[in-house]
């Protein structure tokens, strides 16, 4: 059985070369998955693709209408999302007196905001195919590096969502 899973795997839009979403895309291939890797930058989507067969789809998840046209077009090609692997990541540097608004706006709308659009997106596919979502928190989520307070909270609440 071939299953269709979208690894969205932007990291400071160095996309998919990321060793955890390149990881995970060729781990999903390993097991007969049909990875769909997503990120902002095609060049890099292309590299991971090559490596593992994957799908590749260059989107921006941070746009609001891009996490549906992204589920439209796996269902439309493929006919079915089995599951997705939420691990989208920017991190701007700086504490909260530190941290500008903008880079704070960016870092949620990256790291949280596009992850709710993407399950909200997903659920109803999922649910029909008895799929399942994984959210990529991270460490930071627990113990902030310091001098990361956007990343920390974006990855705190990752963490702490219940579908």
């Amino acid at each position: 059985k071939t299953a269709y899973e979208i690894v969205d795997c932007d990291w400071s839009s160095d996309v998919c070369s990321s060793d955890l979403g390149a990881a995970t895309a060729q781990a999903a291939a390993d097991r007969g998955w049909l990875p769909v890797v997503v990120g902002r930058r095609a060049s890099a989507l292309e590299e991971v693709a090559a490596s593992c067969g994957a799908a590749v789809r260059a989107i921006d998840l941070s746009e609001p209408d891009a996490p549906d046209a992204l589920v439209r077009s796996v269902l439309d090609e493929f006919g079915r999302l089995d599951g997705v692997v939420a691990n989208a990541g920017v991190m701007s540097v700086g504490t909260v007196l530190q941290t500008e608004p903008a880079d704070w706006d960016r870092t949620m709308a990256t790291n949280l905001t596009s992850v709710f659009r993407l399950v909200r997106a997903s659920l109803p596919p999922l649910l029909e195919s008895r799929g399942a979502i994984v959210g990529v928190s991270s460490i930071a989520a627990l113990r902030s590096p310091g001098g990361a307070a956007a990343y920390a909270v974006s990855k705190a609440e990752i963490g702490r969502a219940h579908v």
